[in-house]
């Protein structure tokens, strides 16, 4: 089954890249993407739901995609594998509602990003960028893993994270829209939380615990477990 898609992009400063912004599965003529001209549409073809960020055409030239920027997939709900290039060399992962997303796949020669097991890391494994919003169950963090980016998680439907103990850093909305995840235990090893708006702080509804805490005796709100860790820090 094919599907056209329509990718919308913006010319780099060099005038040789293309950088992706949105992705949404619908198609767009550059009527509707409004009057700015560095916005450009350009149809995509998607096959088994796949669909493989490499090039784009800009005004009759073709140029590699070497950057996507925040909530360009978001809203694929029909998407299962995004396939990125080797020359793609930015990532701001933000996904929302991709509910059938399952794997993020990565060209082997790309020097900055790698996929272990569908999963998006940075090549030296220590960043975890992005997870597969549709898949269910559990997951465990691989141990080496240094920070959690931020958005991670966002909108997964994982009923458990394990976390290791080599975690040191977790970035904002990295549990949002989590609607499974009931309680996250976190290393004492834990150095800081990015916060975020208030509001969105208010939505992260998942309990805390350290993985000392073993009889789970005193949970946490997101916004606690941030105060504790800066209070650690400052002293």
């Amino acid at each position: 089954m094919e599907k056209i898609f329509s990718q919308q992009i913006r010319l780099h400063d060099n005038k040789k890249e293309a950088i992706l912004i949105g992705f949404n599965g619908q198609n767009f003529s550059d009527k509707a993407l409004g009057s700015l001209p560095q916005y450009k549409g350009a149809d995509f073809i998607a096959t088994d739901r796949t669909i493989t960020i490499s090039y784009a055409q800009y005004d009759g030239q073709t140029l590699p995609i070497t950057q996507i920027q925040r909530c360009s997939f978001s809203f694929c709900k029909e998407i299962e594998t995004i396939k990125l290039a080797s020359h793609i060399y930015k990532i701001e992962w933000n996904m929302y509602e991709c509910n059938n997303l399952q794997n993020i796949e990565v060209e082997p020669n790309n020097d900055h990003y790698q996929s272990v097991d569908g999963v998006l890391f940075s090549k030296d494994r220590k960043e975890l960028i992005g997870f597969p919003s549709g898949r269910t169950g559990e997951y465990r963090i691989p141990q080496g893993t240094t920070r959690i980016c931020n958005c991670a998680f966002k909108s997964s439907k994982l009923s458990h994270i394990h976390i290791p103990n080599s975690i040191k850093h977790i970035g904002t909305n990295v549990f949002y829209e989590c609607k499974n995840l009931k309680e996250i235990i976190v290393p004492t090893t834990l150095q800081s939380i990015e916060p975020n708006c208030d509001r969105a702080m208010e939505d992260i509804k998942q309990k805390f615990y350290f993985n000392n805490d073993v009889n789970k005796t005193n949970p946490m709100s997101i916004k606690d477990l941030i105060k504790k860790l800066d209070q650690r820090n400052d002293s």
